[in-house]
């Protein structure tokens, strides 16, 4: 089974997702409200904002093949059900009878290479009046916000790395901007044949 503690992790050092949950609970009404990291295996939520008592927490998993969520693993598309009892398409599905919910939003969280990472989801055990275009465009931009964030910390985490690689091999790196614990490298090659030479040495 993966591991997946470094994706919760991830998730909860984004500062606006708290921001995020709150405004999807006010805009939709939803008493549920959770990221869930999602792979054809496991379905993780990883930040939540819970007042039906749901029962979830960070950490709390769900079995990945009776959740919504693993279809849009699947096809990538936003889902949304007002009411589960008037949806033709839903009206019969399994996973709203399981978990007791009527009605339901959920947008992927689609990273820059492609993957869906997982979801922005909420339910509800009464219907919502939810699909409607200002609803739906803000939980599919919220989605995207989070994977862009998830990109952006991943790749000033590579960064970070890189510039250790550098100074390792003799190459001076300095910082030209910093925040919150995000630093930024401009590296100067000095010595561009030093460089090669030493990389070439030390298998990088």
């Amino acid at each position: 089974m993966t591991d997946l503690s470094a994706d919760v992790t991830a998730v909860q050092q984004l500062n606006a997702v708290p921001k995020i949950l709150d405004a999807v609970t006010r805009i939709t009404g939803m008493g549920f409200v959770a990221v869930a990291r999602v792979t054809s295996d496991r379905w993780l939520c990883c930040a939540v904002r819970d007042s039906i008592d749901f029962g979830l927490v960070e950490g709390s998993e769900l079995r990945v093949e009776t959740t919504i969520c693993n279809e849009i693993r699947e096809h990538g598309e936003l889902v949304v059900i007002d009411d589960v009892e008037t949806d033709a398409g839903f009206c019969n599905h399994p996973t709203p009878h399981i978990y007791g919910f009527r009605s339901y939003i959920s947008a992927p969280i689609k990273r820059a290479n492609g993957e869906i990472w997982g979801t922005l989801c909420a339910i509800d055990p009464r219907p919502r009046e939810i699909d409607r275009p200002e609803i739906v465009d803000s939980v599919r931009l919220f989605g995207e916000l989070i994977a862009a964030q998830l990109d952006l910390n991943e790749a000033a985490a590579l960064l970070d790395v890189s510039s250790s690689t550098f100074e390792r091999i003799g190459v001076r790196c300095v910082p030209w901007s910093k925040r919150g614990r995000r630093w930024r490298y401009g590296a100067i090659l000095e010595h561009g044949r030093l460089l090669e030479s030493r990389a070439a040495r030390y298998g990088y």
